[in-house]
């Protein structure tokens, strides 16, 4: 019998899929695990309607999942059309077994995969400094697909100050009349991101039902997302998106500086009511930017929204939101100077070398990614 085993995750999976990602921090600074406590296929609901996980079992060790990653799917914008699009995630590879061969042998089922259910496109994103991953997947060795990086992908994590001050709304803001969502304004607002995202690459193809209990938007309730209009038509959205109850970010530990400094940061920031650097083994309490989505003509109210969003987020559990935006989107030109800490992560494209497509490979093509500005949503990587 062969040591290493590959099949697609079940729901009896849970317990080991949940404890490899406990297991496989990201280095750095700070090092941190990507948990999806209590259960992992629910979590798993957000990044797409088809979801399916690819393990590695070590049969010499009972069983035992070993490494692991995802495929899913979701219809979104490109080029002007809807196309069902892949996105690939989760890698994980217990460091005991790095250099075993696992990846090479992992691709080869996502290859299967994809030649049952093929689609022409996928995404994925790989974090800026992690150059190991990144040579690897890259190489175009015998079994990998093609990558190809596309742009940056800027994440901002902004402390949120403890503050009593509350946000009243509706506001008006200038030009501008701020208010929060509702069960009767969705269908305006499908129809407002659906016109806002033809002209976007990779922009979701949103529709009511992903903003239910189990639709992709898992979480986020009508009331949690800002909204901006001018002359009574939404110009502008903004949302706070709370998945701790589903997905954590958790410290698991500090480099030498930084873990001998961390007593003296946190007095620092309590005593400007800053958000203080996390115990080991803590979740860091976050809400996640979403639905960044502005018409163009009325960029000028993207700051005023981030900073109603900022106001309201603040004096409850949370203590940073994380926006992100590529670095082709044209709301960078208006995001005001923003305290905190950024983090990049390249984006790729990706596809196998036997799919060629003469309409495919002009997504490929710097100029149509700087014309037709991909967008992600964070909350879904």
């Amino acid at each position: 019998m062969k040591r290493f085993r590959f099949e697609i995750a079940e729901t009896t999976d849970d317990p080991g899929l949940r404890a490899l990602l406990r297991e496989t921090p990201t280095d750095g600074n700070i090092r941190l695990t990507f948990c999806r406590e209590p259960n992992f296929f629910d979590a798993s609901v957000v990044e797409g309607h088809h979801h399916q996980t690819i393990i590695c079992r070590d049969m010499d060790a009972r069983g035992q999942i070993v490494g692991m990653g995802s495929r899913s799917s979701r219809p979104c914008w490109i080029d002007g059309r809807v196309e069902r699009l892949g996105y690939l995630s989760g890698l994980r590879i217990d460091p005991k077994y790095r250099g075993a061969g696992l990846l090479h042998r992992g691709y080869r089922m996502f290859a299967e995969m994809h030649q049952q259910d093929p689609l022409s496109l996928y995404l994925t994103t790989i974090a800026d400094g992690n150059e190991r991953a990144w040579n690897l997947l890259t190489s175009r060795r015998a079994g990998l697909p093609e990558y190809y990086y596309a742009c940056d992908y800027l994440s901002f994590a902004i402390p949120l100050r403890c503050s009593s001050k509350s946000l009243h709304l509706p506001s008006q803001q200038g030009r501008y009349v701020l208010q929060r969502g509702s069960e009767e304004q969705m269908e305006e607002l499908i129809r407002f991101w659906r016109s806002s995202g033809r002209g976007r690459s990779f922009f979701p193809a949103y529709q009511l039902s992903d903003f239910q209990n189990d639709g992709i938007m898992r979480g986020l309730q009508p009331s949690d997302i800002m909204i901006a209009r001018c002359q009574r038509q939404i110009v502008g959205t903004i949302a706070a998106w709370d998945q701790m109850d589903f997905r954590q970010t958790v410290a698991q530990g500090y480099g030498d500086l930084l873990g001998r400094l961390r007593p003296l940061i946190n007095a620092w920031s309590r005593f400007r009511k800053m958000p203080e650097l996390p115990e080991i083994g803590q979740s860091i309490a976050l809400r996640l930017a979403a639905l960044p989505i502005i018409s163009k003509e009325h960029s000028d109210c993207f700051p005023i929204l981030l900073q109603a969003l900022r106001q309201l987020c603040s004096g409850d559990r949370h203590r940073y939101l994380v926006l992100g935006l590529t670095e082709h989107d044209f709301l960078l030109k208006t995001l005001p100077r923003l305290p905190g800490q950024i983090y990049r992560t390249r984006l790729c494209l990706v596809r196998w070398a036997n799919d060629q497509d003469s309409q495919v490979d002009k997504y490929f093509q710097a100029s149509f990614l700087r014309q037709s500005p991909p967008y992600l949503e964070l909350g879904s990587l």
